[in-house]
């Protein structure tokens, strides 16, 4: 699977996948979902196709974009 540019596809731990506008990747949750996944899944390899698999299912995840776009938004309006 390919991104559109300026995202990147992410896994979550029940395979369900989401595309994520790269800004987002910056952000404080982002960052440490992505450190929590390099602690406990390790780095994304070739043996796995290169996926980037986030420790949480994807219930979690449609919460934490909700959570990132809610408060770009504030930031942006306010």
């Amino acid at each position: 699977m390919v991104a559109d540019e300026g995202h990147c596809i992410v896994y979550a731990s029940d395979g369900e996948w989401f595309e994520v506008p790269l800004v987002y990747v910056g952000t404080t949750v982002f960052t440490e979902l992505l450190r929590m996944s390099e602690e406990e899944l390790g780095l994304a390899s070739s043996s796995d196709g290169g996926r980037i698999m986030l420790p949480c299912d994807a219930m979690v995840m449609e919460y934490v974009l909700c959570l990132v776009i809610v408060r770009n938004y504030l930031t942006f309006y306010n």
